[in-house]
């Protein structure tokens, strides 16, 4: 079937200038960089000359920068955009300038934000799990950073992100959810199914129930694995 030469705005998610500007986001939020052949999935575009005309405007920004297999491409507006539109394997990637990356998270440039770069590596983790939300025992982990160094870090940008107290595992830490990722019927839950089949509890709403186990055992002393077997 030939292939319209005309785009049907009609059939769009969106606007055009509006799929940019979230493209710019969605890589923001996948650590600045994210594959080509992904984008269409994400935005369900398929028209062949809407893909052309998305990719052409991201590439003309200043801000965007192309790169293949993990490599910076020279002269990205010389390259034939064909080669980009039917590179399946996913060796084309668009990556943000480091200023709009900080810009778009933070509200603020490299320069003019005063969190710092390992805050900033928090933030990015933060995004990167969008929705789900990540805990602090994960987040030390995936950062390599010294769990008892970043709840100083996390204070610099805890007006970017909500966080909830839970038990994970039997230990208390918080789950931390980007604010652009937090809904209401989420923190409504009390328990929350994640990935590896593990569960969140909520502590708050089961306080009650807590205070009761452990007043009623001997010398007022309950394990967490106990209170977590007996809960369930």
């Amino acid at each position: 079937m030939e292939e319209p030469n005309t785009i049907d705005s009609t059939s769009l998610p969106m606007f055009p200038d509006e799929i940019v500007g979230r493209i710019y986001e969605e890589i923001s939020y996948n650590k600045g960089l994210i594959k080509i052949n992904k984008l269409w999935d994400t935005f369900k575009i398929e028209n062949m000359i809407m893909k052309k005309f998305i990719l052409q405007c991201c590439l003309s920004n200043i801000d965007v920068i192309l790169v293949e297999n993990e490599l910076p491409v020279p002269n990205k507006n010389d390259i034939d955009i064909f080669l980009l539109l039917d590179d399946i394997d996913g060796k084309y990637s668009l990556k943000l300038q480091e200023d709009r990356l900080w810009t778009i998270l933070t509200g603020y440039n490299k320069k003019e934000c005063k969190i710092g770069n390992l805050a900033f590596e928090l933030l990015l983790e933060i995004a990167n799990a969008k929705e789900k939300g990540i805990n602090t025992m994960e987040l030390a982990r995936v950062t390599r950073q010294d769990p008892r160094s970043i709840t100083g870090r996390l204070k610099k940008i805890e007006y970017l992100y909500q966080s909830v107290q839970l038990i994970y595992k039997g230990h208390v830490v918080k789950k931390l959810t980007l604010n652009k990722f937090v809904s209401t019927e989420a923190n409504q839950s009390s328990t929350k199914k994640i990935e590896d089949g593990s569960t969140y509890i909520r502590m708050r709403d089961y306080l009650g129930t807590i205070v009761s186990i452990v007043k009623k055992s001997k010398n007022g002393i309950r394990q967490i694995n106990d209170l977590r077997r007996e809960m369930n």
